[in-house]
């Protein structure tokens, strides 16, 4: 029988903890064997504020799943999210030879640890460090240096840290809980993570910018020409929108979470079209009403679709001004994306693909976890992106510390990022 390993992620949301287990066996076969989620509220902008509810919150959701898988785990690889991460950039050099030695995986793997020397603040701790380019010999914008003859390698990284209080509440929590992360690789930044599981290459090759809208925090992650380029985190979420539209129209929490999903900025997308295909659009077209759930009334309420659309699209509008100053101060470094990538819970609400092309000028798709054969149907939704990319992740280290052959379970794409990450990331 193949010798397997075991793979543990936690996704630590707002809203949410998702706990999911899964094997790989020796040949890189994953199958998910178990998987848990429990509503969390102790979490505030990506960060721990009542650490008994977290713990509680990681301690049932990863009892549920090690219930479903009938194992016991006590290492994990756990997500982050938060404005307690910041991004910056840094250079690494090394000698290879004066007789132009050709260039090997240990001479990658050395100008990467020298990068990683850059001055990290009092009080911030360094996560990960990921190549933006090598540069041999004077030739830049080299993706993959190994083979190559060269005196000299360079390689410009950006640099990923975090302030070590939040990282230390975080693992606090994990330990009540009688958890910990991988050692030296299981803290993983969510926009890393979720790319992992939705992006493609071609879209990396052109420039992309990988949304990410969850609960109570944005994560952006850029890519261009094959590499990571930008990472940054905006305290907005799924979880404001849904308080605004419950504030306002003063509907329950749970009846606001699913006229945001089930009619989101519907309206406007359905009206823009018909105005667009050449039709009139009455007024009693923009008096069109659906009925709520009042926290005033026994009786279903009526509400105005275009009332509702206005409120959700004023809160996400906050995330569009984000990304086009966002994207305005990386096309001045030569990194503006060519399109958007839009996945989390958000990306569920009807409409917002289009209300993204809208107001910011980019083509949009929405994406949900499916590079993994055999998944199951209900991981296959934009809300669990950072869950299964977080998984994928934590395969690619156990592939990196075991070499394995080509997996019968993981697409070609797949394979693509875990090499990337097996050479790259650390």
């Amino acid at each position: 029988m193949a010798r397997k390993q075991r793979v543990t992620a936690v996704d630590v949301g707002a809203t949410k903890i998702c706990c999911i287990i899964a094997d790989a066996s020796a040949r890189g076969d994953l199958e998910i064997i178990g998987m848990g989620v429990s509503p969390n509220g102790g979490m505030r902008r990506g960060v721990v504020v009542d650490v008994d509810e977290v713990t509680q919150a990681i301690r049932s959701a990863v009892g549920e799943a090690e219930g479903q898988a009938g194992v016991s785990v006590s290492r994990c690889f756990v997500n982050l999210s938060g404005d307690f991460l910041g991004g910056d950039s840094s250079r690494g050099s090394v000698a290879i030879g004066a007789n132009n030695r050709v260039i090997n995986e240990h001479d990658v793997q050395r100008v990467i640890e020298n990068a990683r020397m850059v001055g990290v603040p009092d009080g911030r701790r360094m996560l990960h460090v990921i190549p933006k380019g090598f540069t041999v010999n004077e030739v830049s914008g080299i993706k993959n240096p190994v083979g190559l003859s060269a005196m000299q390698l360079m390689v410009d990284a950006h640099i990923i840290t975090g302030s070590v209080s939040p990282l230390q509440n975080l693992q606090n929590c994990m330990e009540m809980a009688e958890l910990e992360p991988e050692e030296n690789s299981g803290l993983v930044v969510s926009g890393v993570a979720t790319s992992l599981g939705v992006l493609q290459d071609e879209e990396k090759d052109l420039g992309v910018a990988l949304v990410d809208i969850g609960g109570g925090t944005t994560d952006l992650a850029v890519f261009k020409e094959g590499h990571l380029r930008h990472t940054d985190v905006l305290c907005v979420g799924g979880t404001l929108v849904t308080y605004d539209v419950a504030t306002a129209l003063r509907v329950p929490l749970q009846e606001a979470e699913r006229l945001v999903i089930q009619e989101g900025l519907s309206f406007k997308q359905e009206m823009a079209a018909r105005r667009a295909a050449g039709e009139e659009v009455e007024a009693a077209d923009m008096e069109r009403e659906i009925e709520v759930t009042s926290l005033s009334s026994v009786q279903p309420q009526p509400v105005k679709v275009s009332e509702l659309s206005e409120i959700i699209d004023l809160r996400l509008m906050d995330v569009f001004e984000w990304l086009r100053v966002s994207f305005d101060r990386l096309g001045k470094m030569g990194t503006r994306p060519a399109s958007i990538v839009l996945t989390g819970g958000v990306a569920e609400m009807k409409g917002v693909a289009w209300a993204a092309e809208q107001a910011l000028g980019y083509p949009v798709r929405i994406a949900r976890p499916e590079s993994v054969r055999g998944l199951p149907s209900h991981l296959r939704n934009p809300a669990y992106s950072a869950s299964v990319g977080l998984l994928i992740y934590g395969l690619g280290v156990l592939k990196g510390k075991t070499p394995v052959a080509r997996s019968s379970s993981v697409n070609k794409a797949l394979q693509g990022f875990i090499t990337w990450l097996k050479e790259y990331v650390f």
